[in-house]
């Protein structure tokens, strides 16, 4: 996924926040109308904390993700300010 498709979808979800609350059990948020959350309800204890290790760790993979972005974007700079 791109940068900017993630930054398009970071503002959709940001926006969409009014209408989300979080869940007591896997810490993520859903749909107030639902009823209860979606992606836990049936999990046993197991299966919702790796649930949420998975969670983690695309978040981890998403700040890397930029980092590394950014990190090549300062090294083309540098590179383009010796060849000027």
């Amino acid at each position: 996924m791109s940068l900017i498709a993630r930054l398009i979808l970071l503002r959709q979800q940001l926006k969409s926040d009014k209408n989300l609350k979080r869940c007591n059990r896997c810490s993520l948020r859903y749909d107030k109308s639902e009823v209860s959350c979606p992606r836990c309800t049936g999990l046993t204890d197991r299966q919702v904390a790796e649930l949420i290790e998975k969670q983690k760790r695309m978040q981890l993979g998403s700040v890397l993700y930029i980092f590394i972005i950014f990190g090549v974007l300062a090294l083309f700079f540098v590179i383009l300010s010796w060849i000027l």
